[in-house]
């Protein structure tokens, strides 16, 4: 469904967003007895969010997202939770950099907002130009990128300091909270989108807050990124702004790490996804025993903050809050899958 073609309707009074992508974060982490795949919940603060909030399920209990054909990899789930479309371009997973424009004639998330008033930023702790990132948000939405470079020029890290992709998540939150604090005092509507690192594949990165409670390193950095998002989102909840702004938690993708799954039997593993504070006009009572995709996440953002859509898809997603059945509902995940897999003449000569 082409978003030019579609009335998206905002509310007089518009809700700010903040979206929070963290590296690999899978609803697997946790136990089974909270919809995890694990003997033990490495993620008991995101479990906790999750049942308690809004939480996208494939089952009765906390369940995530599925990780559809061409968004298993950032750049490749940047651009399908924005844009609905699946990662086509010619060349390599991560070859988006070389591209002077990054699918220019696609319309997605940050282009709606920024169209309708919203300022758009994009906060990382790496450096934004690899795989394209910073050129998918610049030409879409007008995003002002806050990643590495940036932080080394506005002196929140010392230039000389460098680990792992850049800077650790540790950094990444109070980079956050000093920004999202003078951004909120501006009274403009705002769409501030961070991204996490310390879960990269393969075991993660051990910051000075890690314990070391578990012996798989990877299962510290989990435990470890999970107490950390925990304690933004407290602050969050702390500050005068929150009652107007929704806040979005998702994985990127599920975690290329190998080694970690031998103990998850037939398990199926899952995005995680938590939707917190949305629009008060929302029915939430059609969360459960769901299939929904990374591309479902584009409208469902922006019906999240209270956008009306008419027809309730854009792209490829559907509004995961409306009684509209999503592709993979409809089509069944292998067949959505295998037609992504295929070459597509509309792509080359629409979007790229």
């Amino acid at each position: 469904m082409d978003p030019t073609k579609v009335n998206i309707h905002f509310p007089d009074n518009k809700r700010n967003l903040i979206y929070i992508y963290m590296e690999s974060m899978e609803t697997t982490y946790a136990d089974t007895n909270s919809g995890g795949g694990k003997n033990i919940n490495y993620i008991p603060n995101l479990t906790d969010l999750a049942n308690q909030n809004i939480n996208f399920s494939n089952n009765e209990n906390m369940g995530g997202l599925y990780c559809s054909y061409g968004s298993g990899w950032t750049i490749a789930a940047l651009l399908a939770s924005t844009s609905g479309v699946s990662y086509k371009l010619p060349g390599y997973d991560n070859d988006g950099d070389k591209y002077e424009h990054f699918l220019p004639n696609v319309i997605n998330l940050g282009d709606i907002l920024y169209d309708n008033g919203y300022k758009n930023y994009f906060l990382c702790g790496s450096e934004a130009s690899f795989a394209g990132r910073d050129t998918l948000f610049k030409e879409h939405g007008n995003y002002e990128i806050h990643d590495y470079d940036y932080a080394v020029a506005n002196g929140y890290i010392n230039e000389k300091y460098y680990v792992f992709w850049g800077y650790e998540d540790r950094f990444l939150y109070d980079i956050a909270k000093r920004e999202l604090s003078q951004i909120a005092d501006e009274g403009i509507p705002f769409n501030y989108t961070l991204f996490t690192v310390d879960t990269h594949n393969n075991n993660g990165y051990v910051c000075e807050l890690c314990g070391d409670d578990y012996e798989e390193q990877f299962s510290n950095v989990i435990s470890c990124s999970d107490a950390q998002v925990a304690s933004f989102i407290l602050w969050i909840q702390q500050q005068s702004w929150y009652e107007n702004t929704t806040i979005i938690i998702v994985g990127d993708h599920n975690s290329l790490t190998s080694g970690y799954w031998d103990d998850i039997g037939d398990y199926e593993r899952r995005i995680y996804n938590c939707f917190i504070n949305v629009s008060n006009n929302l029915d939430v009572s059609n969360t459960k025993k769901r299939e929904v995709s990374s591309m479902d996440l584009f409208p469902t953002a922006l019906s999240a903050i209270g956008a009306i859509i008419e027809g309730e898809r854009l792209g490829l997603g559907t509004n995961a809050f409306s009684d509209e059945p999503t592709l993979v509902e409809m089509l069944d995940k292998s067949y959505v899958d295998h037609e992504l897999s295929l070459f597509s003449q509309y792509y080359i000569d629409c979007f790229l």
